[in-house]
């Protein structure tokens, strides 16, 4: 015998979706003026083995997704991936990656689409780049992996790429982004050291970095939006000083 409180809190946990928190009405009147987070308040539901509805409320976490008007299910980063990132190595000093880095290119109002990758795939993004005018700047970036793609987009094109591809592909939308391109020779965009060099000089500057993709001759550091002009600069002075 668990009790009302076990077997209600064990009905409630399949409401929740992964990395979510949901709680019942009860524990919302002890906790609401308690926590920093925003809570949700869901539709009431009838909980099996309960008696009567359970009013179930939503914790509103960083990462709890948002939702477009078609539908696309829009979330945030969750953390940042500057170490991961860190080459191994003997490290080449800064002035060196200065003297490296060719061309410096910032955009900002970019959207990351997180896809699975099947075979429907390649087909609609080729679709999809037909309609991307490059011409007036427009951006597309494919970062293929095993089972992902990552697929770096201008937000005003997000609902224009998602009506090319389905819906059961798509596992997130991070909004709210800007990119850094920097352009490398060849032969100097995988030397250990670089991206521990670039990501450092954000970093000790409380920027995150939040994906960096590495693809010759350039690389593409995404960070938030409200960082992008700080990264640019920060990033521009390091050549400069080399």
């Amino acid at each position: 015998m668990f009790g009302d409180a076990v077997n209600i809190a064990s009905r409630i946990v399949p409401l929740a979706d992964g990395g979510d928190v949901c709680i019942s009405e009860q524990v919302y009147a002890q906790v609401r003026n308690k926590v920093r987070f925003p809570l949700d308040k869901l539709e009431s539901r009838d909980l099996k083995n309960v008696v009567f509805p359970i009013g179930v409320y939503r914790v509103h976490l960083p990462w709890t997704p948002h939702y477009t008007r078609s539908g696309i299910r829009v979330d945030r980063p969750l953390v940042s991936v500057i170490k991961k990132n860190v080459v191994s190595g003997k490290a080449i000093d800064r002035n060196t990656v200065g003297k490296t880095i060719v061309k410096l290119t910032m955009k900002d109002r970019i959207v990351i689409v997180k896809l699975t990758n099947d075979p429907e795939i390649p087909a609609a993004l080729a679709r999809f780049s037909e309609t991307v005018d490059y011409g007036r700047g427009e951006t597309l970036h494919i970062v293929s992996a095993v089972e992902t793609v990552s697929i770096v987009i201008d937000s005003k094109n997000l609902e224009k790429f998602a009506a090319m591809v389905p819906t059961k592909n798509i596992m997130g939308v991070y909004p709210g982004l800007g990119e850094i391109v920097i352009s490398f020779p060849e032969e100097t965009i995988f030397m250990p050291g670089i991206v521990a060099t670039i990501s450092g000089e954000l970093a000790k500057n409380k920027i995150n970095i939040l994906e960096y993709f590495g693809s010759s001759p350039q690389s593409i550091i995404i960070v938030d939006q409200e960082d992008a002009l700080k990264s640019y600069r920060l990033l521009q002075r390091l050549t400069l000083k080399s």
